[in-house]
């Protein structure tokens, strides 16, 4: 799983990354759902409310990164040619 994640993440650097902090937000949305995932599978969890606590808690990560990910999209000036590229001024900084 982890293995997979890094592929795809190292991949999506180098090709399709569009603002900071989407790498890191990406890692924790899919890293968590791999980990809620592994953790169903599991038959001796700790449970809270009769749910498993560390699915809980993935839901909780998940939920994290997707707000940094929107936050991120919204507020960052964005990358263009590997250069700090603000849509406002219009100039490289």
């Amino acid at each position: 799983m982890d293995l997979g994640i890094f592929l795809f993440l190292f991949y999506y650097a180098r090709n399709k990354k569009k603002f900071d902090g989407e790498i890191i937000s990406l890692y924790l949305i899919l890293y968590s759902l791999g980990r809620a995932w592994i953790e169903l599978l599991r038959t001796d969890s700790l449970m809270f409310m009769g749910m498993k606590v560390a699915v809980l808690i993935s839901i909780l990560f998940i939920i994290i990164g997707i707000v940094m990910y929107v936050l991120l999209k919204k507020y960052s000036y964005g990358i263009k040619n590997n250069y700090r590229y603000s849509s406002e001024e219009g100039k490289y900084g």
